[in-house]
């Protein structure tokens, strides 16, 4: 079973037909739709996408979609807030950016396997995977160079073992994560 983690850029271009990447986003909420593909997005990411349709009284929309689609939100923890800010530091990517990025290492850390994260953002879209090492370059120094793949970024940080409690979650409403010392 894959799991599709969205960035708010994403879900903010689906539901704006105005967007410049509406139709792209569109074609990447449809194909998460695919059988046994679970949908993350982060409480942060979440508020980002409600602030326009706040503006305009449609935050409902985003609800509705949410519920929709099966998009089931995580709620932010210690946890996840200490590996959102390990992301941030090693990455200086902007604060809900790190958050979408430690939503794919925690689903990983729980034993999620094909974790992908769904966004525009180049920087972001960088994080995920190692670069190739510059071209030229001696190969101690291009290992030094080469950025680390998005779990190592979290690696080396000491984080309790959690546990997802499976019972409280429904598509669109929140998901509850629980430490679980015994899960190893």
């Amino acid at each position: 079973m894959g799991v599709v983690v969205f960035d708010s850029d994403v879900l903010i271009g689906f539901l704006s037909g105005h967007d410049p990447h509406h139709e792209a986003a569109v074609e990447r909420v449809r194909a998460s739709l695919t059988p046994g593909t679970r949908r993350l997005l982060c409480a942060v990411n979440y508020a980002e996408i409600l602030i326009g349709p706040i503006r305009a009284g449609v935050h409902e929309r985003v609800k509705t979609m949410l519920v929709q689609f099966g998009i089931e939100t995580v709620v932010v923890d210690m946890a996840l807030a200490e590996r959102a800010a390990v992301v941030r530091t090693r990455t200086n990517l902007k604060l809900p950016d790190a958050f979408a990025l430690a939503t794919v290492v925690d689903a990983e850390h729980r034993g999620a396997q094909d974790v992908r994260l769904e966004s525009f953002d180049e920087k972001v879209i960088n994080r995920t995977r190692p670069s190739a090492p510059p071209r030229g370059r001696r190969d101690q120094e291009s290992r030094r160079c080469a950025r680390p793949p998005i779990r190592a970024l979290c690696s080396g940080l000491s984080l309790p073992e959690v546990a997802l409690a499976g019972a409280d979650t429904v598509p669109g409403r929140a998901i509850e994560w629980v430490t679980s010392p015994s899960r190893r």
